[in-house]
């Protein structure tokens, strides 16, 4: 099995979200989907990172259901590895 076998099935479709959505919003996307992540884009369509099903639960389990109501996602603006992933606030 490789990369490419599994791209080839999954399609080519890249499902992006921006950094002003709420979690709630962001979980609606992946349900609706079927997916368990997606990208954040900012306005003219750069990558500011990832965003999964994983990071949701741990915002929610940190602050509470309304976390979801209220949390949004922040791009690292280090470099280096963590530059291609987010982090709640």
């Amino acid at each position: 099995m490789t990369v490419a076998r599994i791209l080839a099935a999954k399609g080519k479709d890249v499902v992006t979200t921006q950094p002003h959505r709420t979690l709630a919003e962001a979980a609606a996307l992946l349900t609706a989907r079927n997916i368990g992540a997606a990208v954040v884009t900012d306005a003219q369509g750069r990558v500011l990172g990832m965003l999964s099903e994983r990071d949701i639960l741990h915002a929610v389990g940190k602050g509470g259901a309304a976390a979801s109501r209220q949390c949004r996602f922040k791009a690292y603006d280090g470099a280096g590895r963590d530059n291609a992933r987010g982090r709640m606030r």
